[in-house]
């Protein structure tokens, strides 16, 4: 198909979510990015000038040329990932400071996988990751790639999954979630593996930016009354006394959003688990612009660090996405834009 518009129908957002689709997300068969994104009425997603294959949401996921789909889950103690055909297999391990990259970074890719090495168990489809999920020693952040046998060129292209693990302290702690999500709260959060304390709470700034929504545990379930988007910043309110990890997994975006930050405060985080200076903030800033950093560890009570649009190009403090922050805008200034880049 070349130039006609296609339609489906998307069903993936039933449980409570909105459709997040923009042009920049959505590749045809070739790979590249398609053009001509509208939103039609009802449940329906136009697409015009694409070439090649359209994959239905919910099913196929069209991926560039020479790459291989990954899916990635959790099982009891365990991170599996799986596919279909034949694979190499690539893997990414960082410190919990936001060190993914899809090329060359400061944490290296480690492939093809072969089995033989520490945790990792391969079979037809299947990559095994032990203790992965939560357990004693598991690692703080791990990404995967998959390309086509012998294409090592294409891993830059492939998209990734990965499995991050969080701290959450008594009271609040300001988190990013940057997975690609569209299921509801509760299979994000697991309750059934994690035990949460009752009364927990998922915050998330409404739209407008002057209130906020919340996502409750009840003691067994999450409601789903928010939406897990990974351009936006959430803060956890844990109930209990003690701090616990948790550890969530999920596919990441293909391609940055544009973020427009309006008078007053906007809770956002850096929609990829990578690391930013605040250059990445562009040109746009103001000197009445501040950005404020949670800190859990500040004495005598856990506060905020806010440094100054003067000090952005000087700070030693740097932005990631597995944390989330309040951005100050000047109300006498204008909007600011920004996305950051593609790691």
């Amino acid at each position: 198909m070349s130039n006609d518009v296609a339609v489906f129908t998307y069903n993936v957002w039933a449980a409570g979510g909105h459709p997040h689709l923009v042009g920049s997300h959505v590749h045809d068969i070739k790979g590249q990015v398609v053009i001509g994104v509208s939103t039609g009425g009802g449940n329906r997603v136009e697409f015009g000038g694409i070439y090649g294959a359209l994959a239905e949401a919910g099913g196929d996921i069209v991926v560039p040329e020479g790459t291989v789909l990954l899916n990635i889950r959790r099982d009891g103690a365990d991170i599996v990932v799986e596919w279909s055909g034949s694979a190499d297999i690539y893997m990414q391990i960082g410190n919990g400071s936001g060190l993914f990259a899809n090329g060359v970074g400061p944490a290296p890719w480690l492939g093809p996988l072969t089995g033989t090495e520490e945790g990792i168990v391969l079979s037809p489809g299947q990559l095994r990751h032990i203790g992965e999920a939560g357990a004693p020693g598991d690692l703080p952040e791990v990404y995967y790639k998959a390309v086509k046998p012998g294409r090592s060129d294409r891993r830059r292209a492939a998209y990734a999954v990965g499995k991050i693990r969080y701290h959450l302290f008594p009271g609040n702690t300001f988190i990013g979630i940057p997975f690609q999500w569209s299921g509801t709260v509760d299979e994000l959060m697991q309750p059934q593996i994690h035990g949460y304390p009752a009364g927990c709470r998922i915050y998330s700034q409404n739209d407008a930016r002057n209130a906020f929504n919340a996502s409750d545990f009840n003691g067994s379930v999450w409601s789903d009354t928010i939406d897990i988007l990974p351009e936006e910043g959430y803060y956890f309110y844990n109930t209990g006394t003690s701090g616990f990890s948790i550890v969530l997994c999920g596919r990441l975006l293909t391609d940055e959003v544009a973020v427009t930050m309006g008078a007053g405060s906007t809770l956002f985080s850096m929609q990829f688990p990578s690391t930013y200076s605040f250059s990445v903030l562009g040109s746009g800033t103001v000197p009445g612009d501040r950005l404020l950093i949670y800190n859990n560890a500040a004495s005598p009570v856990p506060g905020f660090t806010s440094i100054n649009q003067d000090d952005f190009d000087t700070t030693s403090y740097s932005l990631n996405g597995l944390d989330s922050y309040y951005y100050y805008r000047d109300p006498t200034a204008g909007d600011l834009t920004w996305s950051p880049t593609l790691p």
